[in-house]
């Protein structure tokens, strides 16, 4: 194959036909061409072959005749031993990177498909993998092809290994297995770090042994915490000693050299990295990975398929705790550790859930951890943008906070006036509901921040909100209606500015579409400030332009958090599947349309409860009347707008309540509650209506037939001072009763 590899490529350059520019096409079916001429210089015959001209065709950019051979290959149905076998010449990798070319998909990952399904056939099959361990302890040269044997395997070989040849019972194989380990390579260094936490110490010892052989400097803090905790076994410590040793310096006997001060520092700032969502997970085409750990139910080491952003989660708890316990009277790691605990719970209880509370729980541990100890947690969570983290502290301090901690006492605003610009809108909702828990006594710098939160929530329409920035509405609207059928609903603007004011009208904007040639502010300017403003600072950002553009487009948004480029001219799946990566880069998805209900009725009761209380003294409710106004059609909202709104001292607000009362689509509940507001509201400020409008008062009096309403009516009719006249025909058609009390 190799010569046929030699020939195509000398024809190649040859030929008039070099490729200049990829074809990218929405279906697969188009490159699979029957017609299409080949360049090779003979056809493949075998599986190897096909599969080395399909690797061919991909590095020619030939999509048409990749998917051809690779259609061929399918169809060949080459058996488990093949599949491996061009795995093992190959590497996972190219299958992989195969599975995430856009133009070999489906078959690509039907490829990748079957070979998953071969690899755990093999796995599967006990009787072969009791073969390799008879062989593994045979002669060197049965020796070498177990090992090459246990390599089919991949990592999932290694609990297997350890189960069978580890432990303190097994001193006899401690240097079979190591010298096993060792061969097996980089693929068993993720299981041994998970073998670190078996409880067996000369389990963690092998591991850490042959970690010390295979690892480098991204696994040195994984070992720190074995080779100096107080609770490790002397062989566990000096193991992980020597294997640090030989990491770092190439020899193992070197480990006096170490310096054990900064150790603990290395293990939180690996604890903070992994909190901050930064570590640099290996996974695969679809963002998901295997986090090996020992469970103690099984006591066998067992791999969970999880996402980047929980794998580190769990990470980030596991190694603040070791931090906190190497350095116990630190109070920084334990604020990491609570820090870390909290976010992981909330995670693992699910966005679409309540975060837990109770005994046990991350709630409570923070709760009898003190206001201190929290907000400590709370500035860990937003000087390293974890949401799940922020919420549980926040919610915690709503119910512990104290006022001094609305104060800025350093050089840094205290961290609950932080989390309101928070670039996460449940957060900043969270922190303006834990300021109001604390109930301030006096104005502070940003208060006006906790009414704008609260306001923006009720403008809040539920399901994804999108903005599309566009200078041609044509194509702006186009874009519009891909995104519609995605759910979400879309708003179209011509220029940045006008863009980003659409953003900042509603809350929880899930997605800005911005196009290259962005005018007013153009592209630069219009990112730049999208993430200058916390209340857009979290929304993810695409451009969207044709394929061309992708190289320029993708440098300038490098740097940019929670962005990426949309190729336009698919499908409305082909954009779901360019954008759910940049979705995903979110740490907290959209509410809910039950949450977003819910976060609406609480924003109105929040409101509601400021005008009532002393809480009035200290916010200007005043910018909130507007959405107020507009929450009053809601069908549970509607009570607390109306009763919030009769606390603005606005001439608008007894006109807008004048409105509801006389609607007679409300219910009469709602227009009695409204009559009642509005003549609180007239004995605190006067009367500022006109006359018109008193005038369509006494006409709703006087046209009431709800026994409450009528009366609540009447007290407005009263308060208005009526002329001498009115009040004469009033009282003298009063009826008088035609007998005494008996």
């Amino acid at each position: 194959m190799t010569r046929i590899l030699l020939v195509t490529l000398f024809c190649l350059a040859l030929s008039h036909t070099i490729i200049s520019e990829r074809v990218y096409a929405q279906d697969n079916a188009e490159f699979v061409d029957s017609e299409s001429p080949s360049i090779l210089a003979k056809e493949p015959q075998t599986a190897d072959e096909y599969f080395d001209a399909v690797l061919l065709m991909v590095r020619v950019a030939r999509p048409d005749l990749a998917n051809r051979y690779l259609t061929t290959l399918l169809e060949q149905e080459p058996d488990d031993e093949t599949l491996l076998r061009l795995r093992d010449e190959h590497g996972t990798a190219t299958f992989l990177r195969l599975a995430n070319d856009e133009d070999l998909r489906p078959l690509s990952q039907e490829l990748l498909s079957r070979l998953q399904a071969a690899a755990g056939n093999q796995l599967n099959d006990p009787a072969r993998f009791d073969e390799i361990m008879v062989a593994l302890s045979g002669d060197p040269r049965e020796r070498e092809q177990a090992i090459r044997d246990l390599k089919h395997y991949g990592p999932n070989a290694i609990p297997e290994l350890l189960q069978r040849l580890s432990g303190s019972d097994h001193q006899d194989t401690y240097d079979l297995l190591l010298l096993t380990l060792v061969k097996y390579g980089p693929a068993a260094i993720d299981p041994l770090l998970g073998a670190i936490e078996a409880p067996d110490p000369g389990t963690r010892a092998i591991a850490i042994e042959a970690l010390g052989w295979l690892g480098n400097e991204d696994i040195v803090p994984r070992l720190w915490y074995p080779a100096l905790a107080v609770d490790q076994p002397p062989v566990v410590q000096s193991t992980a000693l020597q294997a640090i040793s030989r990491i770092r310096f190439g020899d193992a006997h070197l480990f006096n050299q170490l310096d054990p001060v900064g150790a603990t520092a290395e293990i939180a700032d690996r604890a903070i990295v992994h909190f901050r969502g930064a570590y640099d997970w290996a996974s695969d085409i679809d963002g998901v990975l295997t986090v090996w750990s020992w469970d103690p139910e099984q006591n066998r080491l067992v791999g969970t398929t999880t996402t980047p952003l929980n794998a580190s989660t769990f990470m980030a708890e596991r190694l603040a705790r070791q931090a906190m316990l190497m350095s116990p009277e630190n109070v920084r790691y334990r604020a990491l550790f609570l820090a870390t605990t909290m976010a992981h719970e909330r995670i693992r209880a699910g966005w679409d859930q309540a975060p837990p509370q109770g005994p046990g729980t991350a709630h409570q541990l923070a709760l009898v951890s003190g206001p201190g100890l929290t907000e400590s947690a709370l500035w860990l969570a937003v000087e390293n943008g974890n949401p799940a983290s922020a919420l549980v502290a926040l919610s915690v301090l709503s119910e512990i906070g104290t006022r001094d901690q609305l104060v800025r006492s350093t050089d840094r605003p205290p961290a609950i006036i932080a989390a309101l610009d928070f670039p996460n809108d449940r957060v900043q909702f969270a922190a303006a509901m834990a300021v109001l828990g604390i109930a301030p006594s006096e104005s502070f710098p940003h208060a006006s921040r906790v009414i704008e939160i609260l306001s923006r929530s009720l403008m809040d329409e539920g399901g994804p909100r999108s903005v599309i920035i566009d200078p041609n509405v044509r194509r702006g609207v186009d874009t519009a209606s891909m995104l519609n059928r995605l759910g979400f609903t879309t708003s179209v603007a011509k220029t940045g500015r006008e863009g980003f004011n659409q953003a900042i009208e509603h809350g929880d904007l899930a997605l800005a579409v911005l196009h290259p040639n962005t005018i007013r502010w153009e592209l630069t300017q219009t990112v730049a400030n999208f993430r200058a403003d916390s209340r857009t600072a979290g929304v993810p950002l695409v451009i969207a332009a044709p394929e061309p553009a992708r190289f320029d487009m993708e440098r300038f948004l490098h740097d940019v958090p929670a962005s990426g480029f949309v190729s336009t001219g698919g499908e409305a799946d082909d954009w779901q599947r360019q954008l759910d990566p940049v979705l995903a880069q979110v740490n907290a998805p959209p509410l809910t349309s039950e949450q977003h209900q819910a976060r609406i009725e609480a924003a109105a009761s929040a409101l509601r409860y400021i005008g009532q209380s002393q809480l009035a003294s200290v916010f200007n409710l005043a910018p909130a009347e507007e959405p107020l106004s507009e929450t009053i059609n809601h069908p549970v909202a509607g009570r607390d707008a109306i009763i919030a709104l009769g606390a603005i001292g606005q001439p608008s607000v007894q006109r807008r309540l004048l409105d509801v009362i006389l609607a007679p689509a409300f219910d009469a509940d709602l227009r009695d509650t409204a009559a009642r507001e509005l003549l609180s509201h007239m004995r605190r400020h006067g009367r500022l209506l006109t006359a018109e409008e008193v005038t369509a008062v006494t006409n709703a009096w006087q046209g009431a037939s709800e026994v409450p309403l009528q009366s609540t009516l009447s007290g407005v009719v009263g308060s208005l001072n009526p002329d001498p006249e009115s009040v004469f025909d009033m009282l003298q058609a009063h009826p008088l009763p035609a007998t005494p009390l008996p």
